[in-house]
């Protein structure tokens, strides 16, 4: 999809029947808005015939931010205190958590359906072309490397039960900072996506 705050080109592949039995801001708009590339002699492709009630769905981005971003923070907040306590795997586990949490809101928001994974690196690449900040956030420098997506990866599978996970207090406070930022991007972006519905919904019941 392009457009609507979406600065680059991300390519979603689905079965036809899967777009048009969907209920989902992002693929109404994906059918109104879309551009047919390809379809056999015997598909016909439809645009939607009724509005979207993009005011419900505002309602409900708005809803769902408010209770999963404070989770998300909550753990971050959580992830600084096991860092000053030197407990350094519960602070890279808490981390992870947070970064899992910030990802899979930006998708329910920005999409309208929920994530179907809780891999950091696949959750980045199907968001990361919201923004150009969040596109350049994790990227390497350069000067330094960026592991920062790896790592927590890593640690949101291991740092509670492998007994040979090891990460470093410095190497986490830097994750943690990193994930700070990401949790400014979700609240900015989700913010931008909110306003969009808004604003579809006000323009549709003047």
């Amino acid at each position: 999809g392009i457009g609507h705050g979406a600065p680059y080109l991300n390519l979603y592949v689905y079965h036809a029947g899967y777009v048009v039995s969907q209920t989902s801001p992002f693929f109404w708009l994906a059918r109104t808005e879309g551009i047919l590339a390809y379809a056999s002699d015997r598909y016909k492709f439809r645009r939607p015939r009724k509005m979207f009630p993009f005011a419900q769905a505002a309602c409900e981005a708005r809803a769902y931010y408010a209770t999963f971003a404070a989770l998300g923070a909550e753990f971050l907040e959580q992830a600084g205190t096991a860092l000053s306590e030197n407990k350094i795997r519960q602070a890279a586990f808490f981390t992870a958590q947070a970064a899992v949490y910030f990802y899979r809101v930006l998708f329910r928001v920005y999409h309208g359906f929920e994530e179907d994974t809780h891999d950091l690196q696949i959750m980045h690449e199907r968001t990361r072309t919201l923004s150009a900040e969040l596109m350049l956030l994790f990227e390497p420098g350069n000067y330094d490397s960026v592991d920062t997506l790896s790592r927590l990866r890593q640690a949101y599978t291991k740092a509670r039960y492998d007994p040979d996970f090891f990460i470093s207090r410095d190497d986490t406070e830097r994750h943690i900072h990193r994930i700070g930022r990401l949790r400014k991007l979700c609240g900015k972006l989700c913010s931008q996506r909110i306003a969009f519905y808004e604003g579809i919904g006000g323009q549709t019941a003047r």
